[in-house]
C-alpha cells in the first residue's frame, strides 16, 4: 500500500474517531442538568439529585445559594437549566425579564419561619415583644435585600411593630444557613430561620414558631430557563420534584409539600 493510501487512511480514521468523540460528548452534554437553588434546599435536592441521575442515567450539578444571588448570576447570563427559589419575588423578576421557559413554573413546597438559639443558652422567647429585652443583645436574619428569610423576617418584625425597636441588634447573614452558623458559633443570642434548618442540628433550641399571618406565605417555585439546552430534562426534574419519592425526601426534611402553579 503506498504512502498516499495509508497517509488518506490514516486521516479518514482521525475523522471518523473526532465525529464519534464529539457526538459522544454532545450526547453526555444533553444528561448533564445544571440546578440553582436554594440553600435551604441543599439538603433534601442533594438526596433527590442523586436519586434522578439514577434513574435517567443522568449527571445533576447544584448550585446553593441565597435567592436572590442566584436570580442575579442568570441575569447576568450564569448557564441554568432550573431555577428554584425560596421565594416567588425572585421568579417573577426573571419572568418579567423574559428568561423563562413558559408555563414551566410549578410550586412545590411551603415553610415557615422559627426563632432559635444555642442549646446552652436560657433566654426563653414567649412571644415576639420579649426580643426588645436587654438579655438579647444581637438577632440575626438573613439580609432582606438578598435572602428571602430574611425578607420574610423582616415582614414579621414589621408586623409586630418591632423592626425599628430591635434594627441597632440585627446582624445580617449572607443566606439562611449562613443565619443559623451565627447562632450555633455563638456569635448571636437568637436567629430567626426556617424552621425546616431546625433538622440541620441537634445544638439549638427552637423557641417559637412565627404565626403565619406573620408574613407572606413562604413558597418555593421551581422554572425552567428558557436558554437552557435541555428543556426536555430539565421538565423531567421539575416534574420529579412532584413525585410520590421526591415528597417523602422533602417531608423528612421537614418541608410541606404544595403542587400547583
Amino acid at each position: 500500500m503506498c504512502r498516499a493510501v495509508k497517509s488518506l487512511i490514516a486521516i479518514c480514521l482521525l475523522f471518523v474517531f473526532t465525529l464519534f468523540s464529539g457526538c459522544t460528548e454532545r450526547q453526555q452534554k444533553q444528561n448533564e442538568l445544571s440546578v440553582f437553588a436554594a440553600i435551604s434546599l441543599k439538603d433534601a435536592l442533594t438526596e433527590i439529585g442523586e436519586a434522578f441521575a439514577a434513574e435517567n442515567q443522568a449527571k445533576v450539578y447544584f448550585n446553593f445559594a441565597a435567592s436572590t444571588t442566584l436570580q442575579r448570576q442568570l441575569e447576568k447570563g450564569a448557564s441554568g437549566d432550573v431555577f428554584i427559589s425560596a421565594s416567588p419575588r425572585q421568579v417573577l423578576a426573571l419572568e418579567t425579564n423574559g428568561l423563562l421557559e413558559a408555563e414551566s413554573r410549578q410550586n412545590l413546597l411551603t415553610n415557615r419561619l422559627v426563632l432559635v438559639s444555642d442549646e446552652a443558652s436560657e433566654i426563653s422567647v414567649e412571644t415576639p415583644t420579649n426580643l426588645v429585652v436587654p438579655e438579647i443583645s444581637r438577632i440575626a436574619i438573613g439580609h432582606p435585600d438578598i435572602v428571602p428569610a430574611g425578607a420574610y423576617a423582616k415582614e414579621a418584625l414589621t408586623y409586630f411593630g418591632l423592626w425599628e425597636a430591635l434594627h441597632p441588634k440585627l446582624i445580617f447573614g449572607t443566606d439562611v444557613r449562613a443565619t443559623l452558623a451565627y447562632v450555633t458559633a455563638g456569635n448571636v443570642d437568637i436567629a430567626i430561620v426556617y424552621k425546616t434548618d431546625t433538622t440541620l442540628t441537634e445544638n439549638i433550641n427552637v423557641l417559637y414558631q412565627l404565626p403565619s399571618e406573620a408574613y407572606t406565605p413562604i413558597i418555593y417555585p421551581a422554572v425552567v430557563m428558557k436558554s437552557s439546552l435541555r428543556k426536555q430534562l430539565a421538565r423531567r426534574f421539575v416534574t420529579y420534584l412532584q413525585s410520590v419519592e421526591s415528597g417523602e425526601i422533602f417531608q423528612k426534611h421537614g418541608f410541606n409539600l404544595l403542587a400547583s402553579k
